[in-house]
């Protein structure tokens, strides 16, 4: 049975663990040790479902598919993705991140086992000096997009993948009867639709960066936002040591 546990806010005092059963059934959330609640079905997962943390916090969990192909758990606080939950944007972009190397170390060593044999499997199918150029170049912008959070970065590596893709097809029918690689082609058809996962968790993660500086923005203006009065007693407060009530209007004889 899955159980992961997030923090709900910076200083750890709010521990959510969250655990279900096969196929996403029997829900359950707990929020530091105690019992938040609970969704028994996958169907009502799927609807989703609100929880009261405080007064001012909600917790909303929710089923969802994303590109009809991966299905994932939303959890959100107030609005925002819970920190290293799954559809968190930094979370989605690291995993991406993690795919991007395993895929600059693949073409790497392919292409050295292709410098390196004079014949062989690797030297038919052309493997050489371009796929560790290509690992390079996807390493880089592997770092771009990780570190800039580049849309420029991932658009680029789904087009490189897309031309390895038509090139490895077009090598494919120029040896035919002589090679078969269809598997690493459909292979890499699937990891270029999981890099488009990328674009959205950009486009995610720049849209809640805008909406928490929004909000932080319109509670600074609300403590701005306080009554003359109430800020005479606060710069009173501050400067004059004792009873204050002297210098309160109408305080005093």
């Amino acid at each position: 049975m899955p159980d992961k546990l997030y923090s709900l806010d910076r200083e750890g005092k709010q521990i959510l663990d969250v655990s279900w059963k096969r196929n996403f059934t029997n829900l359950e959330l707990n929020l530091n040790n105690k019992l938040l609640g609970k969704i028994k079905s996958r169907q009502e997962l799927l609807q989703g479902k609100e929880f009261k943390i405080s007064h001012d916090k909600r917790l909303s969990v929710r089923l969802i598919r994303e590109m009809y192909l991966f299905t994932v758990l939303e959890l959100l606080v107030n609005g925002f993705p819970v920190e290293k939950s799954m559809t968190h944007p930094v979370k989605k972009l690291n995993e991406i991140f993690l795919l991007i190397i395993i895929i600059a170390v693949i073409n790497l060593i392919i292409g050295l086992l292709g410098l390196i044999a004079d014949e062989g499997f690797f030297r038919r199918m052309g493997a050489g000096f371009w796929n560790i150029i290509y690992a390079g170049i996807f390493i880089l912008l592997g770092m771009m997009m990780k570190e800039k959070k580049s849309l420029f970065a991932m658009i680029s590596m789904i087009v490189l993948m897309v031309l390895d893709i038509i090139s490895s097809f077009l090598f494919l029918m120029e040896a035919a009867g002589q090679i078969h690689f269809v598997g690493p082609i459909l292979v890499k058809a699937f990891l270029t639709v999981y890099l488009f996962r990328g674009v959205k968790a950009i486009k995610e993660f720049k849209k809640m960066e805008e909406e928490m500086a929004l909000l932080k923005k319109a509670e600074e203006e609300k403590k701005l936002q306080t009554p003359l009065s109430q800020q005479v007693t606060e710069d009173h407060s501050r400067f004059m040591p004792g009873d204050h009530s002297a210098y309160m209007p109408g305080g005093g004889g």
